[in-house]
C-alpha cells in the first residue's frame, strides 16, 4: 500500500468505535448530525482533508530535513486530520479552547466527527487544541478554501455536482465589501494605557525577580496600587470644578510613576540578558520574557507623549500616530460613522462573496486602514489567479470601491463594472436600469453575510493575539463558514427531494 495516501480511518478500523446514542424527538440534534455528516462528506469529496494532510507531511519532512518513515507519516497525517476537524468543529460551536475541550470529551457526536471515537482515544486538552490551530499555516488554509470552491464548481461523471450540491456554484458575480474586525482591547483612554503599561512591566519584573535576578526597588505591586489610586483620582477629577487643572496635575504624577517603572524594567532586562544562565530559565523562556519586556519599554515613550499631547498640551494626535493598545500595536482607528459605532478599533477586513454566499476572497491589510477603492484590484487579481482568467464577469460594490482607476482596470480585464457611482446624477441613471438595481438589491445581503461571519465564526472580538495569528484565525473562519454554507445547500436540496405530505 502506498503510505503517501493512507487514510488514517482505514488503518484505525480495527479499533472498537463508540456508537452514537439513540436520541429521539430532538430535531435540533438530528439537524446537527446531518450538518456534521455533510461537512465530513465535503472534506473528503473535495480533497481538502487530503490536501491538508499532505501539506503537514511535507512541512514536517522539510523540518526534519529527511524522508519520514511510514509510521511518522501516519502519525503526522492523523494529527493534521484531527487538527482540521477539531478547529472546524470548535468554530462551528463558537466556544473557547477550554469549553470546547470539555464539550468534545463529553459529546459522542463531536468525537466521531473529530476522529476521537475509538475507545482508546483520549480527548485533546485546551492547549492541544490551540496547538492544533497552528498546524496549518494561513497560506495552506487559503489553498484549502480555493480547492473547496473549485470542486464546488465541477460536475461528476454522471453530470451531477461533484460535491452533492443541488447545483454547481459559480464565481461569475462577485459582491465585495469591507468591515472592521474589533480586537479584544478596552477603550483606548490615554491615562488607562499608562496604567496598563505599569501593570505589564511590573508583572515582567516580578517574573524575573522570582527566578533570582533582583535589582534594588520597592515591591512591584506597590507601583500598581499607586497607579490604580491615580486612575481613580483622574476619574473623579472629571466631575469636579476645576477638573482640567487637576487632571493635568494627576497626569504629571502618572508620568513620573511610569518613568520610574520603565527604569526598573530596563535594569531588570539588562540583568536578565547578562545573567540568565544563573537561573533555572530555559533559553526560550528567557527570550519570551525579554521580548515582551523590551516591547513594553519601547512602547512607553510613545504612550507618555500621547497622553501629554492630548491632556496637558490639549493638542490632537492623528489616527496614524495613536497608540490604541500596548499589546496590539497594529490596531487602527476605523471611522465608520454609523449609529452606535462612530469609530471602531481593530483591523480592516475585505470580503468578496459569490451569489451563493461563499466567501471566495478576503484580505486583512498589515499596514493599517486602506481606502476601499485600493483593495479591489489586488483582490480581483488573487481571484483570477485562483479560479481562472475568464470566470469573473461582474463586480458589484458600494460607492467606496468606485474610482476611475478601478473602472479602467476592470475594463482591461474584461469585467463588468457594477460599482455604485459616486456622482449622484450618474447613480440615479444607473439605478434606473433594472439589472443594475437588481444586482444592488442582492448586494444588501452582503451586509448580512458580514454580520453572520463576524458574529458566528470570527467572533465579535478576535480571540487571538498578534497579527499573524489573527490572520490565521480569519482564514480558519472562512473555511469553516464555506463548509457550513455548502452543507446548508446540500440540506436544502435534500429537503426539496422529500415528498410532501398529502
Amino acid at each position: 500500500m502506498n503510505t503517501n495516501v493512507i487514510d488514517p480511518r482505514t488503518v484505525e478500523q480495527c479499533q472498537i468505535r463508540l456508537r452514537l446514542p439513540a436520541v429521539e424527538s430532538n430535531v435540533d440534534y438530528h439537524r446537527q448530525v446531518r450538518l456534521l455528516d455533510d461537512i465530513d462528506g465535503l472534506l473528503l469529496a473535495s480533497g481538502v482533508e487530503l490536501q491538508v494532510m499532505d501539506a503537514a507531511v511535507a512541512a514536517e519532512s522539510a523540518l526534519a530535513e529527511s524522508v519520514l518513515s511510514a509510521k511518522d507519516r501516519f502519525r503526522c497525517r492523523l494529527f493534521a486530520r484531527r487538527s482540521l476537524r477539531c478547529t472546524i468543529a470548535r468554530l462551528l460551536s463558537d466556544e473557547s479552547f477550554r469549553n470546547f475541550s470539555i464539550h468534545l470529551a463529553d459529546s459522542h457526536l463531536l468525537r466521531r466527527f473529530c476522529g476521537y471515537d475509538a475507545l482508546a482515544d483520549q480527548s485533546p486538552s485546551k492547549s492541544t487544541l490551540q496547538r492544533m490551530m497552528q498546524v496549518v499555516d494561513t497560506a495552506e488554509i487559503r489553498a484549502a478554501v480555493t480547492q473547496l470552491i473549485q470542486q464546488a464548481q465541477r460536475l461528476g461523471p454522471d453530470q451531477k455536482p461533484l460535491l452533492g450540491l443541488p447545483e454547481v456554484t459559480t464565481v461569475d458575480q462577485v459582491y465585495v465589501d469591507s468591515t472592521c474586525l474589533a480586537l479584544d482591547i478596552h477603550y483606548p483612554t490615554d491615562w488607562v494605557l499608562l496604567r496598563d503599561l505599569t501593570q505589564s512591566i511590573t508583572q515582567c519584573v516580578e517574573r524575573i525577580r522570582k527566578h533570582g535576578l533582583c535589582c534594588r526597588m520597592k515591591h512591584a505591586a506597590s507601583f500598581r496600587k499607586e497607579m490604580n489610586g491615580l486612575c481613580m483620582a483622574m476619574t473623579q477629577a472629571s466631575r469636579q470644578r476645576g477638573g482640567k487643572a487637576k487632571r493635568k496635575s494627576i497626569l504629571r504624577c502618572m508620568k513620573k510613576q511610569v518613568h520610574t517603572v520603565i527604569d526598573h524594567g530596563q535594569r531588570h532586562l539588562d540583568k536578565l540578558n547578562n545573567q540568565w544562565s544563573q537561573t533555572d530559565l530555559t533559553e526560550p523562556q528567557k527570550e519570551q520574557i525579554a521580548q515582551r519586556l523590551s516591547k513594553l519599554i519601547a512602547c512607553g515613550p510613545r504612550v507618555i507623549k500621547q497622553a501629554h499631547e492630548r491632556i496637558i498640551g490639549e493638542r490632537p494626535v492623528s489616527n496614524g500616530d495613536k497608540v490604541l493598545s500596548i499589546h496590539e500595536d497594529h490596531a487602527a482607528v476605523y471611522v465608520r460613522g454609523k449609529a452606535g459605532a462612530d469609530c471602531e478599533f481593530g483591523l480592516q477586513l475585505f470580503l468578496a462573496e459569490n451569489s451563493d454566499g461563499l466567501i471566495i476572497d478576503w484580505d486583512i491589510p498589515d499596514d493599517g486602514i486602506r481606502a476601499d477603492s485600493t483593495t479591489l484590484i489586488p483582490s480581483l487579481d488573487r481571484m483570477i489567479e485562483s479560479y481562472g482568467e475568464h470566470t469573473i464577469q461582474s463586480v458589484i460594490a458600494d460607492r467606496g470601491f468606485n474610482s476611475k482607476r478601478n473602472t479602467t482596470a476592470l475594463k482591461m480585464r474584461g469585467i463588468e463594472d457594477l460599482t455604485m457611482p459616486r456622482n449622484p446624477q450618474e447613480l440615479q441613471k444607473a439605478m434606473n436600469r433594472k439589472t443594475f438595481a437588481a444586482y444592488h438589491c442582492r448586494r444588501a445581503q452582503t451586509e448580512a453575510r458580514i454580520g453572520i461571519f463576524k458574529h458566528c465564526f470570527a467572533g465579535q472580538k478576535l480571540p487571538s493575539k498578534g497579527l499573524p495569528q489573527q490572520q490565521q484565525h480569519i482564514a480558519w473562519a472562512v473555511l469553516t463558514h464555506n463548509l457550513w454554507v455548502l452543507a446548508r445547500h446540500i440540506e436544502t436540496g435534500r429537503t426539496a427531494l422529500q415528498p410532501t405530505a398529502a
